[in-house]
C-alpha cells in the first residue's frame, strides 16, 4: 500500500472513531466522501472499501431506532475495536491484519442486517454504487471504477443514468485536438 494512501486512511479513521464516538453521522459521510479523493487518484481498493464502510455505518447509525436494539453497544464496541485495530494494524504496517479488520467491519454491517430484520446488505451494496458514481464524476471508466468496487458496470451505469453526472462532464476534444496537443507537448 502506497505510504500516502496508508496515512489517508489512518486519519480517516481516526476522524471516523472521533465522529462515531459523538454520534456524528454527518461528519462520517464527510469523511467517507473525502476517501473517493484518493480512490480516484490512486484506484486502489482500499480506500474504497473504507469510504463504502464508513458511508454504511453513517447510515445505520442515523436510525434512531437501532439503538434501542438489545445488541446495539455490542455492535458499537466491536465496530470501534475493529477501526482502532485496523488504524493500528496499518500504522503497524500489518497490511493483512488491517485487510482482516476490514473484512470483520463488513460482516459486522452484515449481521447487523440478519438480526434487526433491516436491508443494511442493500445499504452496503447502494454505498458501493454510490461511492463508485462519486470515482466515476471524477473521470475514472466505468470499467475501471465497477472493477474498484466490486460491481457491476450495469448497475453502475444504470445509477450514473439516473443522475446528472454525465451531463457535467466536460466536452472531450476530438482525436485531431488531443493528437495536436500531445504532439505540443514533445516539441
Amino acid at each position: 500500500m502506497r505510504a500516502e494512501i496508508k496515512q489517508d486512511i489512518i486519519s480517516i479513521i481516526k476522524e471516523a472513531l472521533a465522529a462515531i464516538k459523538q454520534n456524528d453521522t454527518e461528519k462520517l459521510r464527510e469523511i467517507s466522501n473525502h476517501t473517493i479523493h484518493n480512490a480516484s487518484i490512486y484506484q486502489d481498493k482500499n480506500s474504497t472499501s473504507i469510504a463504502v464502510i464508513i458511508y454504511s455505518l453513517s447510515k445505520i447509525f442515523e436510525k434512531q431506532e437501532y439503538k434501542e436494539y438489545k445488541n446495539w453497544k455490542d455492535f458499537c464496541m466491536k465496530c470501534i475495536k475493529n477501526l482502532e485495530q485496523a488504524k493500528y494494524n496499518l500504522t503497524m504496517d500489518q497490511v493483512g491484519r488491517y485487510n482482516s479488520n476490514i473484512k470483520t467491519l463488513l460482516r459486522l454491517i452484515s449481521e447487523i442486517e440478519q438480526q434487526l430484520g433491516m436491508f443494511i446488505t442493500e445499504v452496503l451494496k447502494q454505498a458501493q454504487i454510490k461511492k463508485a458514481s462519486r470515482i466515476y464524476e471524477h473521470g475514472i471508466s466505468i470499467g475501471r471504477t465497477a472493477e474498484l468496487l466490486g460491481i457491476s458496470q450495469w448497475e453502475l451505469m444504470t445509477y450514473v443514468g439516473q443522475t446528472k453526472i454525465a451531463e457535467m462532464a466536460p466536452e472531450t476534444k476530438s482525436v485531431k485536438e488531443r493528437l495536436k496537443f500531445t504532439r505540443q507537448l514533445f516539441s
